[in-house]
């Protein structure tokens, strides 16, 4: 959760309407590690930006809510954001977890809401986690025709 009620309110609000969808993964993610002290690398390989251009909002939603997450659970001390062809994958060197024992979605309001926006726009998410071994969370960005 941000730490002011203004660094909420900014956290809410949609990317820039200039900016690409590489741009704002990668905006989201210097701002989160500034406020957070937890470096975050991103690495763009090829996202086609004319599809990237309607899923940029969830998919931003998405990054933020699983940024929070590191900071409210892993103890990671890094994470690195992927943007490649379709799909975005976001990696923590953190604790990790057992994805099954937090299926529930009464149990974990987080993955809910992300597994939620991929539903919303067409896609499938995937979170892969084991104790100690940190958690990696794959989206594939659905093609816009």
């Amino acid at each position: 959760m941000p730490s002011s009620p203004s660094s909420f309110i900014a956290a809410l609000r949609p990317p820039p309407a200039d900016l690409g969808l590489a741009e704002a993964v990668g905006a989201a993610g210097s701002d989160w590690a500034a406020r957070n002290g937890i470096p975050v690398a991103v690495a763009v390989d090829g996202i086609d930006e004319r599809v990237a251009a309607e899923a940029k909002a969830p998919v931003l939603r998405i990054v933020q809510e699983a940024l929070q997450n590191v900071r409210k659970h892993a103890a990671a001390s890094a994470v690195r954001i992927g943007l490649e062809g379709d799909h975005l994958v976001i990696v923590d060197n953190g604790r990790g977890f057992d994805v099954m024992r937090l299926a529930s979605p009464s149990r974990n309001f987080g993955l809910q809401f992300m597994r939620e926006r991929a539903e919303l726009m067409g896609s499938s998410l995937q979170i892969e986690s084991r104790q100690g071994e940190g958690t990696r969370i794959l989206l594939r960005i659905p093609e816009v025709h």
